[in-house]
């Protein structure tokens, strides 16, 4: 912890009798207290040269990152969930939808950029989370690659979930009339898992973004570059 943020919360804690400081720091209650104001109470015990007792261990689940190690992992997890969701996508698109595909390839011949899209646009989204992946692998100190990594995973299982909506306008473009229900007719179970997993890793990467940059405005000062202690 810097030692701006341990004066300000010095404040919240400073009129506290050693006795009861002990006790929070004790029973590490971190859905009362957060991490850095527990250690802010270990090290105001440690400025008046009182005893600081042993700390219980915390059983629950705290959103904030304590560590550089932490932050390492994220980061790395973040490759490992691109890769795998980017694999997944293009084997998918390549079995899962291919009799598909070569029936309207053979029906309309010279494809629309709307159909394009539609035949195409899982199998490219599969490779950008691909790509992604590699980029962190070659960047694993940055942590925009959690912000980054986290909007490409949402937009990628929105497009699994939403996409069959793109076959209305693309089949219009043709003279062939679909309704909603037509255009989900043959939509995939693994399909839709695939899609809402990808929404849920992504929105984690987007929070793990925002507790990182958290983590990084409260240890500035230590906090040198994520790829050192691996």
């Amino acid at each position: 912890m810097n030692q701006k943020l341990f004066e300000e919360l010095r404040v919240k804690f400073d009129y506290m009798p050693d006795e009861e400081l002990q006790a929070i720091w004790r029973e590490n209650d971190r859905g009362v207290y957060s991490v850095n104001e527990l250690e802010a109470v270990r090290q105001i015990l440690r400025v008046r040269q009182a005893e600081v007792p042993e700390q219980a261990v915390f059983e629950g689940s705290s959103d904030e990152v304590t560590s550089v190690d932490e932050v390492n992992g994220l980061l790395r997890g973040a490759m490992v969930f691109l890769a795998v969701f980017g694999v997944l996508n293009v084997v998918y698109w390549y079995f899962g939808g291919g009799t598909e595909r070569a029936l309207v390839v053979s029906r309309f011949g010279e494809l629309k950029p709307l159909m394009v899209v539609m035949l195409y646009g899982q199998a490219v989204l599969g490779g950008m989370l691909i790509f992604m992946g590699l980029l962190c692998l070659l960047q694993r100190d940055n942590v925009m690659i959690l912000l980054f990594s986290g909007m490409v995973l949402v937009f990628s299982g929105l497009w699994n979930l939403f996409s069959n909506l793109l076959a209305i306008p693309a089949f219009a473009e043709y003279g062939v009339v679909l309704t909603f229900f037509k255009a989900y007719d043959d939509f995939k179970y693994v399909l839709f898992v695939l899609g809402v997993l990808e929404v849920r890793w992504g929105y984690n990467q987007l929070r793990d973004f925002f507790r990182v940059r958290k983590f990084e405005r409260e240890n500035s000062s230590s906090v040198r570059g994520f790829n050192s202690p691996r």
